[in-house]
Protein backbone atom coordinates (compact mmCIF):
# COMPACT_ATOMS: atom_id res chain seq x y z
CA UNK A 1 0.00 0.00 0.00
CA UNK A 2 0.80 3.63 -0.71
CA UNK A 3 2.39 5.90 2.42
CA UNK A 4 0.19 8.97 2.95
CA UNK A 5 -3.13 7.93 1.07
CA UNK A 6 -6.37 7.58 2.63
CA UNK A 7 -7.17 3.71 3.37
CA UNK A 8 -10.45 2.22 4.63
CA UNK A 9 -9.02 -0.90 6.94
CA UNK A 10 -11.41 -4.47 7.89
CA UNK A 11 -9.66 -6.49 10.75
CA UNK A 12 -10.36 -8.53 13.61
CA UNK A 13 -9.86 -7.16 16.83
CA UNK A 14 -7.44 -9.47 19.95
CA UNK A 15 -9.94 -9.91 22.70
CA UNK A 16 -9.81 -11.33 26.14
CA UNK A 17 -12.28 -11.20 28.91
CA UNK A 18 -11.95 -12.59 32.72
CA UNK A 19 -15.57 -13.27 32.05
CA UNK A 20 -14.71 -16.41 30.75
CA UNK A 21 -15.21 -19.25 32.93
CA UNK A 22 -14.76 -22.00 29.90
CA UNK A 23 -14.62 -22.48 26.55
CA UNK A 24 -18.18 -22.63 25.91
CA UNK A 25 -19.05 -19.29 27.07
CA UNK A 26 -15.54 -17.71 24.18
CA UNK A 27 -17.04 -20.05 21.75
CA UNK A 28 -20.40 -17.96 22.65
CA UNK A 29 -19.30 -14.79 23.09
CA UNK A 30 -17.31 -15.32 20.10
CA UNK A 31 -20.52 -16.13 17.28
CA UNK A 32 -22.30 -13.10 18.85
CA UNK A 33 -19.41 -10.75 19.12
CA UNK A 34 -16.53 -11.71 16.31
CA UNK A 35 -18.39 -11.62 13.23
CA UNK A 36 -17.97 -8.66 12.37
CA UNK A 37 -14.86 -6.97 11.36
CA UNK A 38 -13.57 -3.54 12.88
CA UNK A 39 -13.36 -0.73 10.35
CA UNK A 40 -10.91 1.21 10.53
CA UNK A 41 -11.05 5.25 8.05
CA UNK A 42 -7.78 7.45 7.94
CA UNK A 43 -4.25 8.06 6.07
CA UNK A 44 -1.71 4.85 5.92
CA UNK A 45 1.36 6.52 7.51
CA UNK A 46 3.46 3.47 8.17
CA UNK A 47 3.24 -0.17 6.72
CA UNK A 48 5.85 -2.66 7.61
CA UNK A 49 5.58 -6.39 6.90
CA UNK A 50 4.12 -7.13 10.46
CA UNK A 51 1.58 -4.57 10.92
CA UNK A 52 0.19 -1.06 9.25
CA UNK A 53 -0.34 2.76 11.34
CA UNK A 54 -3.10 4.39 10.22
CA UNK A 55 -3.60 8.28 11.59
CA UNK A 56 -7.49 7.25 11.34
CA UNK A 57 -10.94 8.43 12.41
CA UNK A 58 -12.84 4.93 13.87
CA UNK A 59 -16.41 6.79 13.44
CA UNK A 60 -16.14 6.10 9.66
CA UNK A 61 -15.61 10.04 8.46
CA UNK A 62 -12.60 10.52 5.68
CA UNK A 63 -9.97 12.19 7.37
CA UNK A 64 -6.58 12.67 6.85
CA UNK A 65 -5.81 13.38 10.98
CA UNK A 66 -6.90 11.56 14.23
CA UNK A 67 -5.69 8.66 16.87
CA UNK A 68 -3.11 6.83 15.71
CA UNK A 69 -3.88 3.16 15.07
CA UNK A 70 -1.57 -0.05 15.04
CA UNK A 71 -2.93 -3.11 13.27
CA UNK A 72 -1.04 -6.25 12.93
CA UNK A 73 -1.64 -7.41 9.83
CA UNK A 74 -2.50 -11.12 10.20
CA UNK A 75 -5.42 -8.76 11.89
CA UNK A 76 -6.52 -7.87 8.82
CA UNK A 77 -9.19 -9.27 6.63
CA UNK A 78 -9.04 -6.55 3.55
CA UNK A 79 -7.89 -3.03 2.77
CA UNK A 80 -8.95 -0.47 0.26
CA UNK A 81 -7.43 2.66 -1.32
CA UNK A 82 -10.21 5.64 -1.20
Amino acid sequence: MEINKLVKIYWKDAASSEAWEDLNEVRDWASKTYVTPCETVGELILDTDDYVVVAASNNGEKTLYGDKVLIPKTLIDKTEEL
